[in-house]
């Protein structure tokens, strides 16, 4: 009697261990491709953050912009990369609203390479005879510089070109912070600031 009860009691337990290994899935099979399919969606959801991440953290770079255009006369290729100051300066009526400085260095066949400064809003000051033909400009921890300007063709007041282009782009493809201070039309000297995560890209 008592191999008996031991024997029953065995069986019982037997049937209860196998009842809770197969209690999950009636298949086993797919009790293994659901824990696959798990362990693949965690892998793509991890992947695709890491990408997310690195996506964002290449927008936050902060870089010269480059645009490019066609002369629909010649098919000459045209090359611009700007950047535009991260401060803006306050100046009064009518040019009030706050106004900021973008520096871009332009190729163009006809014209050759050339270094403008333009203002958004105001009128740069361009005089050989009074002194106010030049802006001072510093590249990173270097000494500040001054470059000698001349105004656009059409007179316009908001651009001027620098003379020196190529000592600007060779200082400016090293340096990752640049201040220009430029005179204005009763407002007097202002500096704007620039900074890059990556200097200019120049050939």
């Amino acid at each position: 009697m008592k191999k008996g009860c031991i024997w029953a009691i065995g069986i019982v337990v037997l049937l209860g261990v196998f009842s809770v290994i197969f209690s999950d899935s009636d298949d086993p099979q797919e009790g293994i491709q659901n824990k696959e399919e798990l362990a693949n969606s965690g892998t793509s959801e991890d992947s695709a953050n890491v990408a997310s991440s690195m996506n964002e953290q290449a927008q936050n770079i902060k870089t010269w912009k480059e645009t490019e255009s066609i002369d629909e006369m010649t098919e000459d290729r045209n090359i611009w990369k700007s950047i535009t100051s991260d401060n803006s300066v306050d100046f009064e009526f009518p040019y009030n609203g706050g106004s900021t400085l973008t520096i871009s260095v332009r190729y163009m066949k006809k014209y050759g390479t050339d270094v403008l400064l333009q203002i958004s809003n105001g009128q740069i000051l361009c005089n050989e005879y009074n002194g106010t033909n030049y802006a001072t400009i510093k590249f990173d921890d270097e000494a500040p510089i001054k470059f000698t300007y001349t105004d656009s063709n059409d007179g316009s007041a908001d651009i001027v070109f620098l003379k020196n282009t190529s000592k600007f782009i060779s200082k400016a493809k090293k340096a990752k912070q640049i201040k220009v201070q430029l005179p204005f039309f009763q407002e007097g000297q202002k500096t704007f600031k620039f900074y890059v995560d990556e200097p200019l890209q120049w050939e």
